[in-house]
């Protein structure tokens, strides 16, 4: 089952009143009209300065085969976007992400939808980001 059937159909057993709570995004519960709870960036996942922390938490998940497992630690959610160096139309791509890391663009309807940021900020060190993007990026 996919993660979106998964989620429509774990919503309509909570809308239904057969569950009380459910661990879900942010986003997907103000998109629903759900209440939630806002924890704070020590522990949602969100900001990348906490990783060591997220890190010391962890999980024991079932495996792919009975009796096995998987230890999941925690890590910082991030999602990433980039212009390929082969961009057939580079301007356009650059142009792109300028609107959508615009504080009162793209950034603004995350924020709306329920999609918090802590950026846009690099995740690694020393990237090549172009010059038009940087004073677009948290220092």
């Amino acid at each position: 089952m996919s993660r979106i059937k998964r989620i429509l159909v774990l919503l309509g057993i909570l809308e239904s009143g057969d569950i009380d709570y459910a661990f879900e995004y942010k986003s997907v519960a103000m998109q629903h009209g759900l209440e939630y709870l806002d924890l704070p960036d020590e522990v949602n996942l969100k900001n990348p300065d906490f990783a060591d922390q997220y890190a010391a938490a962890s999980v024991e998940l079932a495996g792919s085969e009975p009796g096995k497992t998987i230890l999941a630690k925690g890590e910082p959610i991030v999602f990433a976007l980039t212009i390929p160096r082969n961009a057939p139309n580079p301007k356009r791509a650059l142009e792109l992400v300028e609107l959508i890391l615009a504080k009162d663009g793209g950034l603004k309807i995350l924020e709306e939808m329920g999609q918090d940021t802590v950026g846009p900020q690099t995740y690694t060190p020393g990237e090549n980001i172009p010059a038009e993007l940087q004073p677009l990026m948290v220092k």
